[in-house]
């Protein structure tokens, strides 16, 4: 049995923290944020998860699927993290970035990705 000591931002709650990471998607977009050098816009956010997610390099990805993908984090993806402490979205300039508390996600992230596979 693997044991992780982590701690979650302390804006959210354990239930929120785990919501918040329960999509793969999520998981995706805190992993490209965490090899950020600062804010990213949401458009190479979303390419970078597009990415991610198939394995693939960033300029083979249709512009459909990360339009797709753009719309999904604008609307529920970014938000979801947002409200659980784990990120700045500022949606005038279309940026975010990983809050400056968040705790330290990455042992439960590595812990999530390796019961996936």
């Amino acid at each position: 049995m693997t044991t992780i000591q982590t701690t979650i931002s302390p804006d959210a709650t354990l239930d929120e923290a785990f919501t918040a990471l329960s999509h793969e998607r999520r998981r995706a977009v805190f992993r490209c944020l965490q090899s950020a050098d600062g804010p990213v816009g949401v458009a190479d956010l979303a390419r970078d998860v597009v990415a991610r997610e198939r394995d693939a390099d960033g300029r083979a990805i249709p512009d459909e699927a990360v339009e797709r993908c753009y719309v999904r984090l604008h609307h529920v993806h970014l938000p979801k993290l947002t409200d659980a402490g784990f990120l700045h979205y500022d949606q005038d300039q279309t940026t975010v970035a990983l809050a400056d508390d968040i705790g330290s996600v990455g042992p439960l992230l590595d812990w999530a990705t390796e019961q996936a596979n």
